[in-house]
């Protein structure tokens, strides 16, 4: 994923989670950008919606790998069926 996309992703995790002080340098989010930046943002917005629709905490790096995980391995139709939701989110 290139950083720009990361920034993207980083800031609807932010804006998910307010109460939280979330990546709050930009040391913090080069750190999480080296842990998560080889996955497709797709793929890595797909785990954090269904974090989001689960948990009410943010999560942890490790659990966002594990539902990409979960996704890639397991139904590879729901990331089909989130990114189709989420294009059709992002246009209106």
């Amino acid at each position: 994923m290139e950083r720009n996309d990361f920034a993207k992703w980083a800031s609807y995790l932010q804006t998910y989670f307010p109460r939280f002080n979330l990546l709050p340098n930009p040391e913090a989010l080069e750190l999480w950008y080296g842990e998560l930046g080889d996955l497709p943002f797709d793929l890595l917005f797909a785990a954090l919606r269904k974090w989001v629709n689960t948990e009410r905490f943010p999560p942890s790096i490790a659990e966002l790998r594990q539902i990409c995980a979960e996704i890639v391995q397991g139904k590879p139709e729901e990331l089909v069926r989130r990114k189709i939701y989420c294009v059709d989110r992002l246009a209106q």
